[in-house]
């Protein structure tokens, strides 16, 4: 075989090693050998298994030592969740029910009307930073002048195949999204909102967003 033809046939057998994907991260394609598609199936049927076998009431999580308890189906409840001095944490192991019990156990901070839904946390006739009585917060629209801060609640609208909305802690702030921790919604109780600075206002671009409460100090008055 002279050279040329040497050539062109190991030209070839590139091409086809990087088409059928069996060229490697070290060699130069990696398109993904059967053996990695195998290994991707199998993780998603430990994760599949692992959501199945979960028990409601099984913790799943924490944020800042306080448990994130697994609820099975997203319309499931198991009894009123009552502090011991009788303040109402809500229906385990809703979303409100691990607000309100974060709020509580790592704040020391009780809310003045201890019921409602998720979506009623956020009351639109309430100005932008103005105070939310009911719930002894400030409230921040969706955008705000004030950006959110770790602690604070995110509301989340009722919809149509969820009349009773959403709420969720603010686990971390980033340059350009934050991160919510939450109870019942699934396995993985983690999530990721953009967050975009408009210059004078910041803003989550989830429709579904209808704004965020926290503890803030009080700003005194000018004399």
């Amino acid at each position: 075989m002279n050279l040329k033809k040497y050539l062109l046939l190991l030209s070839l057998v590139l091409i086809l090693g990087c088409q059928n994907g069996s060229v490697d991260e070290r060699g130069q394609l990696g398109g993904g050998t059967t053996e990695q598609s195998e290994t991707k199936k199998k993780r998603k049927k430990k994760k599949k298994q692992r959501t199945r076998n979960l028990s409601p009431g099984v913790v799943i999580d924490q944020l800042h030592g306080v448990p994130v308890y697994f609820n099975g189906g997203v319309g499931e409840t198991y009894g009123r969740h009552v502090a011991e001095d009788g303040y109402n944490l809500g229906l385990k192991w809703q979303c409100v029910e691990f607000v309100k019990r974060y709020y509580y156990d790592r704040l020391r901070h009780k809310m003045p009307d201890p019921w409602g839904h998720a979506k009623d946390f956020y009351d639109p006739y309430i100005i932008d930073g103005g105070y939310n009585a009911a719930r002894n917060l400030r409230q921040f629209h969706n955008p705000s002048k004030t950006k959110p801060k770790k602690r604070d609640i995110i509301v989340f609208k009722g919809q149509d195949e969820n009349p009773y909305g959403h709420v969720a802690i603010v686990s971390k702030v980033g340059d350009d999204y934050i991160e919510i921790c939450q109870q019942n919604v699934g396995r993985d109780s983690r999530d990721r909102i953009s967050l975009i600075d408009m210059g004078d206002e910041w803003y989550l671009p989830n429709v579904d967003v209808a704004g965020w409460l926290g503890k803030r100090k009080r700003r005194k008055k000018r004399e």
